[in-house]
């Protein structure tokens, strides 16, 4: 996760033991806990823009891990996410989370395939050209599947990976890089719109792999 440089002390308005921070675009950052409370943070001007909460359950938060993107901006105000609760992606307005009682999240997609036991691990990315979601996410403890999905569509998968434990990740504009460091020689794979590739190591030496250190920003 990613903070950025405030001197301000923020106190978070909800009872938490648990709290994830993500870095938006335009100096927000989005402040979730366990129970899906959120606060919608500037820390240009340091004040609240909104705060509310997701309609998830605490059981689903677990898809707030380190090695998962499970959203992905549509524009300042709104996001797409994986709702683990009802299995398919919705839309979410930041800025409003509830109207006349009600959440304003919708659903876009079709109920999607992804199992709930694997989702530490997902990449969600919504491609504005296009208007369509890439969707990487985990079908068993060893494989890897990417597919885009549509609004209301049925996804398309377009490749999929065999690859063990992903415990390094790194998302830049449309590609997505993820590895693993029990993977023999540690190799790089990268998924974009056209599937997933590989870059290949052969390391002689036997040595410790080097995490890759990038923080989780501009989801």
């Amino acid at each position: 996760m990613s903070l950025l440089s405030c001197d301000k002390t923020f106190q978070f308005p909800y009872p938490s033991e648990h709290i994830e921070h993500y870095a938006l675009s335009n100096n927000t950052i989005l402040i979730i806990n366990e129970k899906w409370n959120y606060v919608l943070w500037d820390g240009l001007r340091e004040n609240v823009i909104s705060k509310g909460q997701f309609p998830e359950g605490p059981e689903q938060s677990g898809i707030c891990s380190i090695y998962s993107y499970w959203f992905s901006h549509v524009n300042n105000e709104k996001i797409i996410y994986f709702s683990q609760k009802d299995s398919c992606l919705k839309l979410f307005d930041l800025h409003k989370p509830m109207q006349n009682d009600q959440s304003t999240a919708t659903n876009w997609s079709q109920k999607l395939d992804v199992k709930e036991e694997f989702n530490f691990f997902m990449w969600v990315h919504y491609m504005r050209d296009t208007q369509t979601v890439l969707m990487l996410h985990m079908t068993s403890f060893d494989k890897v599947q990417l597919m885009e999905v549509t609004r209301e569509g049925d996804p398309k998968i377009i490749s999929d990976v065999d690859i063990k434990n992903v415990n390094c990740v790194h998302q830049q504009g449309d590609c997505f890089y993820f590895a693993s460091n029990v993977e023999d020689n540690m190799p790089i794979y990268i998924a974009t719109v056209n599937g997933i590739k590989k870059i290949s190591f052969e390391i002689k030496s036997d040595v410790t792999p080097i995490e890759f250190g990038f923080l989780k920003e501009g989801l």
